[in-house]
């Protein structure tokens, strides 16, 4: 404990160096000596001292010692021991009007000065600790009241306002002040004023901003880093007076106490206790309360986010839980989840109508499958294919969750006594650590695909039957129509006979080529111009007798002619493959027929060139009676639509390219 600090308050000079030496002699520290008013209200207002030795009758005349003592006692509770030269009975009346720790007539005896001095300050310390452990025990009851309104139903701003107010009033104080950290100021560059109680003729801090780093004052700083490092800051210090624009001009002196506010480790702001109109000395166990009350007020703002966040996340939850049942239940597919005991978690509408019989979507959540199959099957017991369909459910749901791994299955049975057919996927369902809780299942109604596609299937055979049939009929009748040819061939002695025969007879192996074509392909309304090409013109080169040996080149790019398409260009094809064969290698030993066809535009184009001889200058395609050329000129431009040119090059040989617009491209 420190020295006792003394203020004297003394007109006669003399006498107040004496009574100076007196009390230094008893160690006493002197904090200060005043022979009037201001100086004596300055003295105490700046050192708080723990006693006054207070002359009544100072210069000035009267007693007005006693006037001071009063207007001291407004401002600072310090004891005060009056001196006097008059110790008559009116005198000590009046001097007890302000309420003195002491009397001590003149001239003083040091063992009276002694004795009056340490009753009083051992007094007042008494007084002193009495009143801090009930103001003390005025906060922790606060605290612990608004502490149990933080867990009430009431609002969190109406909560923490009547915390903030319970505890000024608990504390003394005349201003209670919440100032917080605005979000996004993670340098924690500036705090805001969030909540604020006062008493009536002390500043609403509304508006009010904070600044870690304010120029003007030193200690400021030292104090905000003090709070940052998690201390408490008590002191006299600049207050705020308002100077427009929410930041403030610091002017007023003030008394505060400020403790922060931690969320976990998160500086979140500071709880500040404000004495408005003069300075005051905090105790160290109203620091204990005060940061017993910041803690509090820590762990309500940290319950209350998390509140929130929670309240935000059901929020967040219901609507997306809203949003999948809205969905689930608007589509024609049952969909469910169960557990790991193989009881329903969730059934849409579409699960529970029309397979479960259940009243609403709610009643399957956890029951089992086979309370639904058994209560079914209840409804008819002595009908075996009454409810069938999903018995072999329970066993893969089994298998799903052991494998890990989704399957897609479908299951035949009978539902309430009609025959259905289900195509059910199920998928293990996994909790956010990646642990299987139970499966995830979806089923669709196929019966009336089921049947469509048997019924498909069954026109389908028909009609291969009856192409098969078809097709033997007409390869047959066309191969006839070719012995026939071949047989009268043979009995013709006139070669120009025997060659239109021939003709003939490859006209109608083209055509039949392409039926072949069709009816060994996949595609029953395409063929493929590379092989058919190819084909055909192997069996013209084989059945025509030439002097040279002629090979043949083909290139079609991959295209395929429709069936429409396919006879008369095959035609083409074949009657310009015989004229080649027939005149472009006369007198040569070998010779090249190409066959090239692609895509122009929205045409195809088809180049049937030989390395032979070549057209005759005098020869005009256009002006021929050949018959093989005019079937060309007709069929290209008349059955086709297309173009055709023919072209002897000056290297040699014959080209004819015709052009035409397919049906299917």
């Amino acid at each position: 404990m420190g020295k006792t600090r003394v203020v004297i308050v003394e007109d006669s000079e003399f006498i107040a160096h004496g009574l100076e030496k007196i009390l230094q002699s008893m160690g006493y520290q002197i904090a200060g000596i005043a022979s009037e008013r201001v100086a004596a209200l300055k003295l105490v207002k700046e050192n708080s001292p723990d006693v006054i030795l207070m002359d009544i009758e100072l210069s000035s005349g009267g007693l007005e010692g006693i006037s001071i003592a009063e207007e001291i006692k407004k401002v600072r509770d310090i004891p005060v021991i009056f001196l006097s030269a008059h110790d008559d009975d009116a005198t000590l009346r009046k001097s007890l009007q302000a309420e003195p720790y002491g009397f001590i007539s003149k001239p003083a005896k040091s063992r009276d000065i002694r004795a009056a001095i340490e009753i009083v300050t051992n007094k007042n310390r008494a007084k002193i600790a009495e009143e801090e452990l009930l103001r003390k025990d005025a906060i922790l009851h606060a605290v612990c009241q608004s502490a149990n309104n933080f867990f009430s139903e009431n609002i969190f701003d109406t909560n923490i306002q009547s915390a903030i107010k319970n505890l000024g009033i608990a504390s003394g104080a005349d201003r209670v002040t919440i100032f917080v950290f605005p979000e996004g100021n993670e340098d924690l560059h500036y705090l805001k004023m969030g909540y604020c109680w006062h008493k009536e003729g002390c500043e609403d801090l509304k508006d009010t901003y904070i600044f870690s780093e304010h120029s003007d004052f030193e200690d400021y700083k030292e104090s905000f880093n003090g709070l940052r490092r998690g201390a408490v800051v008590t002191g006299n210090h600049p207050g705020c007076s308002s100077s427009g624009g929410g930041e403030r001009d610091f002017r007023a002196d003030f008394s505060f106490m400020a403790a922060p506010v931690f969320l976990d480790d998160k500086w979140w702001g500071i709880v500040r206790f404000d004495n408005c109109h003069d300075s005051r000395i905090w105790s160290s166990s109203e620091k204990e309360a005060l940061t017993a009350a910041a803690s509090m007020i820590g762990s309500a703002v940290k319950h209350e986010i998390i509140e929130k966040n929670l309240r935000n996340e059901e929020e967040r939850y219901k609507y997306l839980y809203n949003l999948v049942r809205v969905m689930c239940d608007n589509v024609p597919d049952m969909i469910w989840s169960k557990d790991r005991n193989n009881c329903y978690t969730f059934a849409n509408r579409e699960l529970c109508d029309k397979y479960l019989s259940a009243s609403d979507t709610n009643e399957p959540v956890g029951k089992p499958i086979t309370y639904f199959i058994d209560r079914t099957k209840a409804e008819r017991p002595d009908d075996p294919d009454w409810f069938t369909v999903g018995e072999m459910t329970v066993q893969t749901d089994l298998e799903v969750m052991e494998a890990g791994k989704p399957v897609k299955y479908e299951d035949h049975g009978y539902l309430r006594g009609r025959s259905v057919y289900l195509d059910i996927f199920k998928s293990p369902l996994f909790d956010s650590s990646g642990n299987i809780i139970g499966t995830l299942g979806c089923a669709r109604d196929i019966t009336d695909e089921i049947h469509a596609r048997d019924e498909i299937k069954r026109s389908l055979d028909e009609k291969t039957i009856l192409l098969q049939e078809v097709h033997h009929r007409v390869k047959n009748n066309l191969a006839i129509v070719n012995s026939l040819l071949s047989m009268q061939g043979r009995n013709v002695e006139n070669n120009d006979i025997k060659n239109s025969l021939k003709d003939a007879e490859m006209r109608i192996f083209s055509i039949s080529s392409v039926h072949e074509e069709l009816y060994k392909s996949e595609d029953f309304s395409h063929i493929d111009a590379d092989r058919h090409f190819t084909l055909l013109g192997e069996e013209i080169i084989s059945n025509y007798v030439s002097d040279a040996s002629v090979s043949l080149d083909v290139d079609c790019g991959g295209i395929r002619l429709a069936l429409n398409t396919a006879i008369p260009v095959s035609l083409v094809v074949n009657e310009l493959l015989t004229n080649s064969i027939k005149y472009a290698f006369s007198g040569r030993e070998k010779g090249i027929i190409s066959i090239y066809a692609g895509k122009e535009d929205d045409k195809i184009c088809v180049v049937v060139r030989d390395d032979g001889v070549g057209m005759k200058k005098t020869f005009d395609p256009e002006n021929t009676n050949s018959l093989g050329l005019s079937l060309v000129k007709n069929i290209v431009r008349m059955q086709l639509d297309g173009e055709l040119v023919f072209e002897s090059p000056d290297e040699g040989g014959t080209v004819c390219r015709f052009c035409f617009s397919p049906e299917d491209c």
